[in-house]
This record gives C-alpha cells, structure tokens and sequence, in this order.
C-alpha cells in the first residue's frame, strides 16, 4: 500500500484543483454589437480576436461571447477585437488583458456605410425583349 499512496494522493490534489487552474487560466469576453444611428441590435455581425483562428457571430440580440482558451495562448498585450457586418462599417476595439473584459459587458456601435449605389430595379415579363 505504500507505493500507491504518494500517486493517489497527486491525482487527488490534481483532481481538486484542476477546476481552480483552468477557470482562472481562461477569460471570456462578452458585448452586444448595436447599430451606431438607431441602438438597434446586429444580428450576424462577425466578431473575432486578431491572432486567434476562431471567432464567433452574435445572436438575435446582437450578444455575442468569445472564451479564450488559456492563458498562454493569448500574450501580454492587449487583446484586439474586430467587428464587422454586411452594410456597416468594420471596427476595432482593444481590450486591455487585465481581466475587466471578464467582468464587464461591451457595447459595441457600428455606422452604416456611406457606400451606397444607385438603386436597381429588376423586373420580369413573359415577353421576348
């Protein structure tokens, strides 16, 4: 019984504390993205953080939530989001790692693009033109 004492009592301590590394190893950032003119929410905006291979898009209400991985996958500078969607203008917001992204929820306004083309009116007839 000697022998397996000391492993068993490392997987206990592993097994208790393991829950308390990994929750202080990840950071979650979560926000609403609304349109700058009416506060209305975005649905579909594209969010992602520069230099990580995933993002996500917001929901219904605009939210949307990004959970990093760990610690070490994100360096000590600050993390970048960039927010785009189809007919507004795309941003960039820098969130200081100290951990106030985890605690706070961002407010994220985009502008309609100004880029707007004249309109196209597209009709059908059963008549040979």
């Amino acid at each position: 019984m000697k022998n397996f004492s000391r492993p068993l009592s490392v997987i206990i301590i592993w097994l208790l504390l393991a829950p308390v590394a990994s929750a202080q190893l990840s950071t979650r950032i979560t926000g609403t993205v609304v349109d700058g003119s009416t506060s209305d929410p975005i649905r579909g905006a594209a969010v992602r953080i520069i230099g990580q291979k995933s993002g996500t898009y917001t929901r219904a209400r605009g939210d949307f939530a990004i959970q990093l991985p760990t610690a070490s996958s994100v360096t000590t500078a600050p993390i970048i989001l960039v927010v785009s969607a189809i007919g507004y203008t795309t941003d960039t917001i820098e969130i200081a790692k100290s951990g106030e992204s985890s605690s706070g929820q961002l407010l994220i306004s985009l502008m309609p693009s100004t880029l707007m083309r004249d309109e196209v009116i597209v009709s059908a007839s059963k008549r040979v033109q």
